[in-house]
């Protein structure tokens, strides 16, 4: 794998769909509807961010099915309901059947860095997975290391605090770092 390092900008980033992800959604300075319910919730700034990168993600790639491995406190489902709303939002525990039986296209899941790395189960079908960083996790060019090494269409972007793999047959084997 060799990551290509990029900006907020987009820069070096020759795939016309990861640049509008980078541009559009990941780094846009735009304010969602619900950022103001988000600001309310009792969590520190750290996880306010990474929960409206999640609410972008999901409002751009509206998931037909949203499966998470933690409990999300509070209301925030219920704020991350609003952004995939015609999605079907699934809790399962760590358990390798069941990802079998629930991945499908277009799922949209959410892990820890410390259940990604325990994965052993991909998806054969277009799915988004987005994993939350731990805190000051600076593993850079280690982090991805789980995911097979095949050319099927993958493309895997690493931000400072989570990671996001897209598996899509339609795009090569794309992987960026963005600092």
């Amino acid at each position: 794998m060799k990551a290509i390092r990029s900006n907020k900008k987009g820069f070096g980033i020759h795939s016309p769909f990861v640049y509008r992800l980078v541009t559009r959604v990941l780094f846009v300075d735009a304010e969602f509807y619900d950022f103001e319910e988000i600001e309310k919730l009792q969590m520190n700034k750290e996880e306010k961010e990474q929960l409206k990168l999640l609410f972008r993600l999901l409002n751009f790639f509206q998931p037909e099915k949203v499966l998470y491995f933690e409990k999300f406190p509070g209301n925030v489902l219920e704020i991350l309901k609003k952004a995939a709303y015609s999605a079907g939002f699934l809790w399962i525990e760590q358990n390798q059947n069941q990802l079998k039986e629930f991945f499908s296209e277009n799922s949209f899941s959410v892990f820890n860095e410390d259940q990604f790395n325990k994965m052993t189960v991909f998806p054969e079908k277009q799915s988004v997975w987005f994993i939350k960083k731990k805190n000051n996790s600076t593993k850079t060019g280690h982090f991805f290391q789980p995911l097979p090494e095949s050319e099927r269409g993958k493309i895997t972007i690493e931000l400072e605090n989570a990671g996001i793999v897209i598996f899509d047959d339609k795009f090569p084997a794309q992987d960026y770092v963005i600092k």
